[in-house]
């Protein structure tokens, strides 16, 4: 037995920290660490952790930094350097899958001999800090955006597509979170839509402005006329049970409107436009439904109609300079 518990596989260890992390870990990032420790030690699977050492750490870290930049096939301009944030993401995975055994003993002897060997890379000052984006569209890209996104030509980028790039920009939701919407949590009467799967696990009750609600009825209009019947707003076209991805959506708009930007800047753009609109910190986290900074702010209530006013502004600033917002 003790030999067994001291000779777990990376590929068992693995196993065991994600199911015991399932009630704890939502869905989708129990399987982005299996994606991104199957993708970057593959060839570990079969080792036992305990023989996993500084050495290897060190190396392999290097080893996935290098890879990404040679296989990047395009110069850009980014915070950090090419294959740095990956090869972070990588080894901060793998560290939590380490620190889960890290004071296991099998009979006398400890599980990881060497303890976290991840831990090296900060121990020697290996791993540079990853600086943080600060990406916000300006006023114009802004503009540019809804332009390319409301003209006829739209080239590879379909309505569905064009529709969850509106809702991210008009409502700072996250990447995820418009994928996630059902039909069931949209309140026609009300107007108003909620968000179940969101980061923080806090249910978000978001106000339907005159724009977002044209976008919502026009996904649902679209699903009628092409027979779907899916409980999501936003479903695959294979599998209209399941939602979809959006993978490459983002680099297909940033061509066609002639500057690069990622989900997460449109989400900054968001907030910046609420606060150029003399909006306070109350409002804007309450929008990007970011986790309340002390006991006193949840007791603030922040009124839906107060997002509905902050929002239909924004609709304003965005949309009524260059286009009239039109009829639900």
């Amino acid at each position: 037995a003790e030999k067994r518990v001291r000779g777990i596989t990376l590929n068992d260890a693995i196993n065991q920290v994600l199911c015991e992390k399932s009630s704890v870990l939502k869905k989708a990032t129990i399987e982005d660490y299996r994606k991104v420790l199957l993708r970057h030690f593959n060839d570990w699977g079969s080792k036992p952790i305990g023989q996993i050492t500084t050495q290897d750490i060190t190396k392999r870290y290097a080893h996935i930094r290098e890879g990404i930049k040679k296989r990047s096939r395009v110069s850009k301009v980014t915070a950090n350097p090419s294959g740095e944030a990956d090869a972070q993401k990588a080894m901060r995975y793998l560290s939590a899958i380490f620190s889960h055994f890290e004071t296991d003993y099998a009979g006398e002897l400890p599980v990881l001999p060497q303890g976290n060997v991840v831990k090296v890379l900060a121990k020697k000052r290996i791993r540079p800090p990853i600086k943080r984006r600060e990406r916000t569209l300006n006023l114009s890209e802004r503009l540019a955006l809804i332009d390319v996104l409301w003209g006829e030509e739209t080239g590879k980028i379909s309505g569905s597509q064009r529709d969850w790039v509106l809702l991210l920009i008009l409502t700072g939701l996250r990447y995820h979170e418009p994928l996630s919407l059902r039909w069931e949590n949209i309140d026609w009467s009300l107007k108003v839509f909620t968000i179940t799967e969101t980061k923080n696990r806090e249910d978000l009750t978001l106000p339907m402005t005159r724009f977002i609600e044209y976008i919502l009825k026009n996904r649902w209009r679209e699903q009628n006329d092409r027979g779907i019947e899916s409980p999501l707003v936003f479903p695959q076209s294979r599998d209209p049970m399941k939602s979809a991805t959006m993978t490459r959506v983002i680099q297909k708009v940033s061509k066609a409107v002639g500057f690069e930007f990622n989900a997460h800047d449109l989400r900054r753009t968001t907030a910046t436009s609420l606060a150029e609109l003399g909006y306070d910190l109350t409002i804007i986290g309450r929008v990007l439904n970011h986790a309340r900074a002390n006991i006193t702010d949840k007791y603030i209530n922040t009124n839906v109609e107060e997002l509905r006013r902050a929002l239909e502004k924004l609709d304003w600033q965005l949309f009524g300079i260059i286009h009239e917002i039109p009829e639900v």
